[in-house]
Parts: C-alpha cells; structure tokens; sequence
C-alpha cells in the first residue's frame, strides 16, 4: 500500500514534492559534473597563449634556420640577397600574424565555451531557487490540507486499530494453523517412508544431515530415496511459508495504514538500518585516503604476521616466566641464560618488523595513493618516508616514532606529501624539462625535481615551526616527570596523555582511559606507548594497596589494576578483539574476515593481537568503529560495579598479559568467581560485536568460494512439480529474509 492512497489530494501533493526534490538533486549532480569541465577549460584559457608562443618561437627558430642556409647558399649562387631579407622579414610577420590569429580564436573559442557552461550553470540554478520555492509552497499548502482532515482521520484511526487487531489475531492463529498442518504433512511423509521402507531403521539422522548441510554424492540407493523425501517435505516447508508470509504481509499492511494516517514513516527495522549504516559505511571506506591505507595494511600483513609467530614463540614457547612453556620445569640459571640466547633471534625479527613499523606504513600510504594522482607511486613513496623522517627529528634519539606508536602520523603524512607532490607537480611551471637526446629515466627524474623539493621544504618548515614553538612552550610536565616535544609524534603523544591526567580517580577515569586508548588505536597510535607511562605505574600501586589491604584483613578498594584490565575488558587484546574473532567465526560471510579470524585465533587467546588489527585492518575500520570503542567500555562497566557490589572479587594478582582469557580471571582474584566474570564480560563483547559484523556483510560483495556455512541463496523455492521419478525443478520467487528458517 502506497503513502497517503487514501487521501488523494495529499498524495498528489506528496508527489509533487518527492519528484521536485529528484528534480533538484539531478540539478545539483548535473553543476557537480559540470565544475571539472569548467576548470578544466578555465586551466586552457590561462595556457593558450602561452602555448601558442612557445609553438611561434619554434616555427621562428625553423623560419631563421631555413634563412640562414639560403643566405649561406647564395654565396655559392648568384641570388637577390634583397629579395631574401624581404621575403624573411615578409614570412616572419606572416607568421607571427597567422599564431596570433590562432591565439585570439583558441582563446576566444575557449572563452564562448566558459561562458556557456557558466550561463547553463546560472539557468540550472535559477530552476533550483525555483524548485525550493516550489516545495516550500508545497509544504506549507500539505500542511493545511493535512489539519483539515484532522477530523476525518481521528475517526478513521479507530476502523483502522479494530482492523489492525483483527489481522494481527487472524495472523496468530493462521501462522499456528500453516505450523501444525506443516508438521502433521511432514510427519505424515515420514511415517509412510519408513512404512514403504522397513530395512532403515537409523534414516532419520541422514534426513536431518541432508535438510541442514551441504549435499554429497549418494553412497547407495537409501540415500537417494532420502533424498526424494527431503525434496517433498521442502515442497509442503516452502508452501506453508509462503502462506505465513502472505498473512504476515496484511498484517504490515494494517499497521503501515494506521502510520500513514498519522502522518508517519514506515517504522526502521533492523535491515533498513543496516542498509542506511552501510550507505554512509560505504561512502567513508571509498574514500581514496581510506582505500589507500586499507590496502598500505594489506601490503604489510605479511611483515606483521611473521612479527607476530616470533612474539608467540618468544613469550609463549620459549618463555621461563609464569604462563610461560618453560615456567612449567624448573631451570637453572645457565638453562635460563641458553633460553635467553635463543630469543635473541626472534627479537630481531620483531625488532625488524614492528620498530620500523610505521615509516614503512607512510611509504605504502603514499604508493597506493598515487595512482588516484596519476603520479609514480616509488616517487610518492619515497617522499612519503623522507617526509616522516623530516617532521619527526628525535628519530636518530628515540627509535620508537619509526614504531607502532608513529601509525597515526604516518597515515597523515603519506597522505599529504603525496596530495602536495601531485598538485605541485601538475602545474608546469615547476617541472625541468630537456630538450634534445636526453635519456628517459634522466628526463622523468628531473622532471619532478623542483616539486620533490618544494614538498620536502614544507615538511621541514613545519617541523622547524614545531621545534620553535615546543622550544618557546618550554618542558611539559605529566605525572611528575617533565617532557618536551620537538616532533609531530610527541604533540601527538603529550596532548593525549594530558587529556587524562587531570581525572579524578574512580568509574570517570576508568571510562576516560579506555574510551581514549580505544580511539588512539582505531586511529592507529599504540596506547599503550602513549598511556602506559600514566596509567600504569597508578595500576600497579593499586594493586600493591589490595595485596595490602587482604594481608591485613581489610577489603581491597582499587578496581582498576592493570590485571582487572587485560583479564575483563581487553580480552585477546585491545578492544577485547577476542569477542570480535567469535562474532565473526559465528556471523561473518565474508571470506576474508573468516580468513583473518581462524589465523588470529591462537595468538589473541594469549593476548597477541596485532596481526588482528593490522591485516582485517581495525585502523580505519568505520564498519567497527562503534564496538570496538563501545564493547570494552560496557564489560568494564559490568565488571567495575559487580566488584564494587561484592558479587566478585577485587583483583589481587599481577599477571602477564599471554595468560588465556577466563584463567586469568579466576588467577587475578584466586578463586572461581573472577573465571565467571570473565566469562561475562567475554559475552558482553561478543554480543557487541555481533551486529556490526552482520553490518560488516552487507558491506563486502560475497564471493562465490565462500565455505558452505557462509553460503546463501536468498530468493530459491522448490516448485511444485514433485513425484516419484520426476526430479523436482527449482525456480526462483521472493522468499523474504526471515522465511527462510521455519
């Protein structure tokens, strides 16, 4: 049923002003394609003189050339010098006349071609002033036609709620009637199966594997016949949905009616949201700068995965400490030292791999952003690390802004060296060029040189501003201990932990601290480099005050140590990735997701979860952006107030953080009750995560291999054409989302 059908003179109304509103966007998208045409034309106008000189000045060079040969021929053959440098000096003004000529009328072709666009775009605006005078009139005059019907439809509501309630009940009770009749059929085919075939006594389980999962060859005849009596029993499952649907589809009705009587939208559910979420999803994430970065993540998964088998071998296989493999026998010390030595190979290569980290990321930023410019993408990528190292001068003092630390400003400054570099270069003012036999690769080189230098100028101008004003500014101190900034990197790192300094302890500063560590890591920086130094030595006193307190028969007061963190809100690391894994091993259709989840599994169970974040990619990620910041907010939330209520104990136990979920938590408070809280907090992540990895599916375009689980085939029905020997043929008719189970 169509909005306001009932109330034909609002309809139109209605009408007139949806079609005026689609008029008035294709208006605008026509002037937003119209504007690179426009500059476009603007940029010739400016070169078409300057062109046709410097064309002039090559016919000239070829006029004199051709001059000067006849001139030195006829000293060899008698000629009217005269008439030579007459016919020259002709020739010359011939020319110059006939380029201007072309300069007048290229310009003032391209000037009639301006103007044209610029009259078309006056017009087009002019009938949008127009439109929205039209649509504000509309407006007002619906309005009164909709207060005079007041009258008319408060009578009408009450017809249409009785009527309402009338469907819904005859719903109810068809929906149980179609149930019970689909359950009698099918029960009734199964009971005349098993009469017709007497020898299968155990068929009921290969019927229930070949209505859920996915089909395989038949082994022998018994199969095949069970095959038949799935195909009839889909045929009657399919017939009793599409009956349900239809009264379903009165009743949608009868209540949409009683909306539009009132004047009000159909309701948003929980699809259309998704739908509009993924709208805007989408928009973000086809952003250049995104897909740039996204795939700059994609390039590294393999540096970072390989950092990551190291980080597990080291803590996990080959560490003595507690949680540790080697924690289980008892070593001497020159076991301990041999241990130690063997180590150091992996922490070369995570050395390698994650301390260089981030200027690596801004050089691949910048390559896969160039092909949106047109520009060299090792040229851009060069640049982009140059760049990096010029606004982040402490890196020959202090290595760890080449780290994860530095993601943030990598994002940055490969993105705007790049943009800087493309525009600069487009103007040919600033590009060398060779005229002659110059060899390729020298001449591409040179090309761009003044541009290369003129971005790297910028870049070191802001970094000496930084180092002036940080120098003026003078030594900021945080939780006692003075700092001062000279790079990109420290602004960024000082106005973050200054931002959580000035809270007052207890739930505030708990939610301040992790709602800020959650969006430095969406946005790339490591928190833990950056908040560490604040909050954990206040996390470790803590701590030492409960062990305190429980020596000394007193209760324990402080929540938020650093074990009630990593054991109940960030779970399989930050953001309590650990549930994300689940609701993607649970809901996710995309391939790539599925992927990622099943590698990532082991490493995040032991609190290693960068291949996580950087291969899904988390940074950046909008699809995840509200639980990843949300979900470890609400399981602290939960965990702080069942401590302070003394359902659950306070934490007492300093663990490492590669101890698994939910044994930490029973090994932080020493008894069975921190291992349920765990447990609860690790649901509460899940179930946070769940609908946004549904959001997630309607984002990616689903391939074709995915696994069987994954697979959907939304609109397929079993026509009726069944019988003994005559297989059924299927056909395809809208089946809605929900009638897919019964």
């Amino acid at each position: 049923m169509e909005r306001y059908e009932k109330f034909p003179e609002i309809k139109n109304i209605y009408k007139k002003i949806l079609k005026s509103k689609d008029n008035y966007k294709k208006n605008i998208l026509e002037l937003k394609s119209s504007k690179p045409f426009l500059y476009e034309k603007k940029y010739k106008i400016r070169k078409v003189k300057r062109k046709f000189r410097r064309i002039l000045r090559v016919r000239i060079k070829e006029l004199k050339s051709r001059f000067r040969l006849e001139l030195r021929a006829s000293k060899y053959k008698k000629t009217d010098i005269k008439y030579l440098y007459l016919n020259f000096q002709a020739n010359l003004i011939n020319l110059k006349d006939e380029y201007k000529k072309k300069a007048d009328l290229s310009y003032s072709k391209l000037k009639d071609e301006i103007n044209t666009i610029i009259s078309a775009n006056r017009v087009i605006s002019d009938k949008n002033k127009a439109i929205i005078a039209s649509i504000k009139e509309a407006k007002s005059l619906f309005k009164v036609k909709w207060k005079d019907l007041e009258d008319d439809r408060k009578a009408n509501e009450l017809i249409l709620l009785q009527e309402y309630k009338r469907r819904k009940y005859n719903y109810r009770t068809k929906r149980k009637e179609f149930k019970k009749e689909f359950k009698i059929k099918r029960n009734t085919l199964i009971e005349d199966f098993k009469n017709e075939n007497p020898n299968m006594e155990h068929f009921k389980f290969t019927l229930y594997k070949f209505m859920m999962y996915k089909l395989k060859p038949f082994k022998n005849e018994n199969e095949e016949k069970i095959y038949n009596l799935v195909l009839k029993i889909n045929e009657i499952k399919v017939q009793s949905l599409n009956k349900i649907h239809m009264q379903k589809k009165f009743l949608l009705d009868a209540r949409n009616e009683i909306l539009y009587n009132k004047g009000k939208e159909e309701p948003i559910t929980f699809k259309t949201l998704v739908n509009i979420l993924t709208m805007g999803i989408g928009k973000v994430t086809s952003w250049k700068y995104m897909v740039a970065l996204r795939n700059a993540f994609y390039s590294l998964i393999p540096m970072m995965i390989v950092g990551a088998i190291f980080m597990f071998i080291n803590n996990i296989m080959l560490s003595s400490e507690k949680g540790g493999f080697f924690s289980l026998f008892n070593l001497n010390v020159n076991s301990i030292e041999l241990l130690n030595r063997i180590k150091l190979v992996g922490n070369y290569i995570e050395d390698a791999t994650y301390s260089f980290y981030s200027i690596i990321l801004a050089g691949a930023v910048a390559y896969h952003l160039a092909r949106f410019y047109n520009m060299s993408k090792w040229s851009c990528a060069t640049l982009a690390v140059c760049s990096f190292a010029i606004l982040n001068t402490n890196i020959f003092t202090e290595i760890s802004a080449f780290g994860n630390s530095g993601i943030f400003s990598a994002f940055i400054i490969g993105s705007l060296s790049t943009v800087i570099y493309a525009k600069i270069s487009k103007s040919e003012r600033f590009s060398i060029r060779f005229y002659g036999k110059v060899p390729e690769g020298i001449s591409k080189s040179f090309k761009n040189l003044i541009p290369f230098a003129i971005t790297l100028a910028i870049f070191g101008v802001s970094a000496l501003i930084i180092a002036v004003v940080g120098s003026q500014i003078g030594p900021v101190t945080i939780s006692g201990v003075e700092r001062n900034f000279n790079s990109l990197n420290e602004v960024i790192i000082i106005m973050f932990q200054k931002s959580v300094e000035d809270f007052h302890e207890g739930y505030g500063k708990m939610i301040a601290i992790l709602f800020e560590w959650q969006l430095l890591s969406f946005v790339g920086i490591y928190a833990k480099g950056v908040l560490g130094p604040i909050v954990g030595s206040e996390q470790i006193m803590g701590l030492h005050h409960n062990q305190e307190a429980i020596a000394n028969g007193l209760k324990p007061t402080f929540v938020f140590t650093n074990s009630f963190m990593n054991n109940f809100v960030q779970m399989g690391g930050t953001g309590g990735t650990i549930g994300l894994i689940i609701a993607i091993l649970i809901l996710s259709k995309r391939l790539n997701w599925r992927i990622i989840a099943k590698l990532t599994l082991i490493p995040a169970i032991f609190g290693i979860n960068e291949p996580l974040v950087y291969s899904l990619p988390l940074i950046f990620n909008w699809v995840l952006l509200i639980p990843f910041i949300l979900a470890p907010l609400l399981a602290a939330t939960f965990a702080y107030i069942t401590t302070i209520w003394g359902i659950f104990d306070y934490t007492t136990e300093s663990l490492s953080t590669i101890i698994p979920p939910i044994v930490g938590g029973y090994l932080s408070t020493g008894n069975i009750g921190g291992a349920i809280l765990a447990l609860l907090c690790m649901s509460i992540l899940i179930i946070c995560y769940l609908p946004f990895v549904a959001i997630g599916n309607n984002t990616f375009k689903s391939d074709n291999n995915q696994n069987d689980r994954s697979l959907d085939i939304p609109n397929l029905v079993i026509q009726n054409r069944v019988d003994g020997n005559d297989p059924p043929k299927l056909g395809f008719s809208k089946i809605t989302e929900n009638n897919r189970r019964f």
